[in-house]
């Protein structure tokens, strides 16, 4: 479902280089989205119900969940002609109107850099002793260096390929500018601030083993999230459900075990 909705509502159209196919989002962007409104609709209209007793229904399709996303794209495209226009960016601003604005080389890999502003674009030159950038007309104002994102990617990776991605990013963030390392899967799983929050939580399933899951990232003042409960094994709930909400009796659920309904 995610590959065909990322399909109809230009996600893919919009995901990989321009010399290369469309590619799916990594991440499952529409599940999510579609899921983000729903909550959020669903506790809207329970709050509208409470205030006004007005009862409301609600939907949330997925293609149009992940559709205003695509804002700066769209921009894009009804301001390009469509013989030229060029739909995948790869790094790059979807809108192709922010620069430097992309994944530049460091030593140890990769780091993400965005410059949404002046005070971003100076302070990306102080950090890479290239105080030139900020006075040279050739990169000023910003439409010169969205003229020449080719040329100015090619400094930037020049700079940035002499540290490795934690000394960008400490060096960086330092002077203003807006780094972050491209990081593995792996070093995200090791992240001490998300196993701090429990954000990454590390479990003895008496099933599966050691594994490590997911939480909630909603949280609400001093309230703490509820102890992680791992998955019971098939069935655990049977007689819960049947017996507490159903209401069968011990006999009756058995009779069912035995027909092999449940």
């Amino acid at each position: 479902m995610v590959l065909t909705v990322q399909a109809v509502a230009g996600t893919m159209q919009s995901t990989g280089y321009p010399d290369g196919p469309p590619v799916k989002a990594g991440p499952a962007l529409v599940d999510f989205a579609a899921g983000t409104h729903l909550y959020c609709s669903i506790v809207t209209a329970l709050f509208s119900r409470e205030r006004t007793g007005q009862v409301l229904t609600t939907e949330v399709a997925m293609m149009e969940a992940i559709y205003p996303t695509l804002a700066s794209n769209f921009a894009l495209a009804v301001s390009s002609d469509e013989s030229t226009y060029v739909a995948r960016t790869g790094n790059r601003h979807g809108g192709m109107s922010l620069t430097p604005y992309n994944v530049y080389k460091a030593s140890d890999g990769f780091v993400a850099i965005i410059c949404n502003n002046e005070r971003h674009w100076v302070a990306l030159g102080k950090a890479l002793k290239r105080e030139d950038w900020a006075t040279d007309p050739k990169y000023n104002p910003l439409i010169e260096r969205v003229n020449r994102m080719d040329e100015l990617d090619a400094e930037i990776n020049e700079q940035t390929s002499k540290f490795t991605r934690m000394q960008l990013f400490e060096l960086l963030n330092k002077t203003g500018a807006a780094c972050a390392p491209v990081r593995t899967l792996h070093e995200v799983l090791a992240d001490p601030h998300l196993r701090e929050r429990g954000m990454v939580h590390d479990i003895d399933h008496p099933e599966y083993g050691k594994l490590v899951v997911m939480r909630s990232p909603v949280r609400y003042g001093d309230v703490q999230p509820p102890e992680y409960k791992p998955s019971g094994e098939m069935g655990a709930d049977i007689d819960a459900i049947y017996g507490g909400e159903l209401k069968l009796s011990p006999d009756e659920i058995q009779e069912l075990r035995k027909a092999g309904d449940i």
